[in-house]
């Protein structure tokens, strides 16, 4: 086998979504001021209007807002959790995020478990709990969270806050995979690729890196454009892997 010392190597963990900060009115940034937002309902509301201000739809924004009764209460914590996590337009409060998915968590909201398991797992506003973050992940995965199955996996790979398993690791991945999940497809490949669970399969290793780049992943980018340099499952084809290469730095990583 070829070198592969620069290889993508480390199981890769789903994270946090991430909000388009929209460009704001006069009328939306008179209430921006946090004294104005103190409560769920209202920073919800105001988070609505920030989306059609940027779908140019002010008077669906207008509509939404009024309908109290139908805006559900679970899913209003859980887009406030990430609100605060993240920062949009607001100072960003990782402690209020955990205690805001733990919240919708408790009203069975199955991103918010998710994501309050990510924050256990990576020290986000809590101290690092990872046999908790296990436990908030595998109750999420039972709940059909595609990203909650792939961070159960990498949490069988790496023994955080279980036994290590790889074999158990390649089959979470795997199931993972098979919901979509980019990171999911990336972890599998590496599997594949060192023979993690299983015997060693290059060209299913190339496959599934190709699977995860074409969905925007990064290091599968770079992976691939090994797996073309070194000829690791594919032919060589230095034209590809400098397309690839090229790619993937435009997109932060470095050659």
């Amino acid at each position: 086998m070829s070198s592969n010392s620069n290889k993508r190597d480390s199981a890769q963990p789903a994270e946090t979504p991430s909000f388009q900060t929209p460009v704001l009115s006069a009328d939306t940034k008179r209430l921006q001021e946090p004294s104005e937002l103190g409560d769920v309902d209202s920073l919800y509301k105001l988070s609505l209007l920030y989306q059609f201000e940027v779908e140019r739809n002010p008077a669906e924004a207008e509509r939404l807002l009024r309908r109290d009764d139908e805006l559900d209460a679970a899913e209003i914590t859980f887009k406030l959790a990430v609100i605060y996590e993240i920062g949009c337009n607001v100072d960003p409060d990782p402690v209020k995020a955990v205690q805001l998915y733990r919240q919708a968590a408790e009203k069975e909201h199955v991103e918010a478990i998710f994501h309050l398991g990510r924050c256990y797992h990576g020290g986000i506003g809590v101290d690092p709990d990872p046999v908790e973050a296990v436990r908030l992940y595998r109750q999420a995965a039972e709940k059909g969270n595609a990203d909650a199955i792939n961070n159960l996996g990498v949490c069988y790979k790496n023994g955080d806050g279980v036994e290590k398993d790889l074999v158990e690791a390649a089959r979470l991945f795997r199931q993972a995979a098979e919901l979509g999940v980019a990171e999911a497809m990336f972890n599998l490949a590496l599997c594949y690729y060192n023979g993690d669970g299983g015997d060693p399969d290059l060209v299913e290793a190339a496959r599934l890196y190709r699977q995860a780049a074409e969905l925007g992943h990064v290091g599968a980018m770079f992976n691939l454009a090994l797996c073309y340099y070194n000829e690791n499952g594919v032919e060589k084809d230095f034209v590809e892997a400098a397309r690839l290469f090229r790619q993937a730095a435009e997109l932060g990583v470095a050659e």
